[in-house]
């Protein structure tokens, strides 16, 4: 079952006038449809998965994955724009193309701790680059020619690895970049755990 954070509970005390403010960028996840077009509408260039060339996807198999803004623009600064990016997280994990660990949108890239349960993780990059490049446009005034850069970062956890250093890995990036002092602050995060119970990794949990 899948726990919500913070950032998707309802606002009481004295984080009232914080989570006031992110629950207003919660809108309404994209049809299926309507991604699905914008993906055959707006291909990815060539060579757009250089990082994974004779890579094999395992179905099933759970993964971090690390996109980047290209030229590492601080795009998700803007508060609109990181709300398209979580609505696309929420929508995959809620179509059930993936099961979402625990993520975090940083100003200038993402990390998304998933199992892959549907496709392959070209396909899911290639959807979820595609809709939130078009959506995130429409959120600059003077919107870049390119939101992502082509590619992505993966890493395969193991099956004998332990996923919560990587939750607290990922949802720990806020505090290590001095975004916040603690992750439960921090409003585009996610973890399948309650945040207050995770425990921040300061470190890479791998080796290699």
């Amino acid at each position: 079952m899948l726990v919500r954070s913070r950032m998707w509970e309802r606002p009481s005390g004295r984080d009232a006038r914080r989570d006031n403010l992110v629950l207003t960028l919660l809108r309404v996840p994209p049809s299926d449809s309507h991604m699905d077009r914008l993906t055959e509408q707006e291909p990815e260039p060539p060579h757009s998965h250089r990082l994974r060339t004779n890579r094999v996807t395992l179905r099933s198999a759970v993964y971090l994955i690390t996109s980047v803004t290209s030229k590492r623009r601080p795009i998700f600064t803007n508060i609109a724009a990181a709300d398209c990016v979580t609505g696309a997280l929420r929508h995959y994990h809620d179509r059930g193309n993936v099961h979402s660990f625990a993520w975090v949108v940083m100003p200038d890239h993402i990390h998304w701790l998933l199992q892959l349960r549907v496709g392959t993780l070209e396909w899911l990059l290639r959807a979820f680059k595609t809709w939130t490049s078009a959506q995130v446009r429409r959120c600059l005034s003077t919107p870049p020619r390119r939101i992502w850069q082509p590619g992505f970062h993966d890493r395969l956890v193991r099956p004998h690895e332990k996923l919560e250093p990587y939750i607290g890995y990922v949802v720990a990036n806020p505090v290590r970049r001095g975004l916040v002092r603690e992750i439960r602050d921090y409003p585009y995060s996610f973890a399948e755990m309650c945040l207050d119970e995770v425990v921040p990794v300061m470190q890479r949990p791998w080796t290699g």
